[in-house]
């Protein structure tokens, strides 16, 4: 009985650790990005659209965003201990670092700020 305890712990924090969240297998383009995500979220025609261009940004097309992005996501350099999401004014206003917090009827869901960021931190590339 005492060898079988350590195998029922390692057994059970074997499928413990399985049940973890599964990893975002979304492709972190700016396809993606622009039409998944901010296209419904932020480029509606009373925000962010091609007809109104709040603050002069559009992200109902990709075109537009990508426009956008040139103002919006910081490519440059940065300090050890920091990300290129951290510089960047499209992340600092999704996560609230920036009043006000956009979209201002309810945030972005954890999930598609993380996949935002990832594309900033990998160069931000128009793909």
């Amino acid at each position: 009985m005492s060898r079988l305890v350590p195998i029922l712990f390692v057994a059970l924090a074997a499928a413990l650790g399985a049940c973890g969240v599964d990893a975002d297998t979304r492709p972190h383009t700016a396809t993606y990005i622009q039409q998944a995500i901010l296209e419904p979220s932020c480029g509606r025609e009373t925000c962010h659209s091609t007809a109104l261009k709040l603050e002069g940004f559009a992200f109902d097309t990709r075109d537009g965003f990508l426009e956008a992005a040139t103002e919006l996501v910081y490519t440059g350099t940065v300090p050890v201990g920091e990300s290129k999401a951290d510089r960047s004014k499209l992340y600092q206003v999704l996560v609230g670092a920036k009043d006000p917090q956009m979209p201002p009827d309810g945030p972005l869901t954890a999930d598609d700020i993380d996949l935002i960021a990832a594309w900033i931190n990998d160069g931000a590339q128009a793909n």
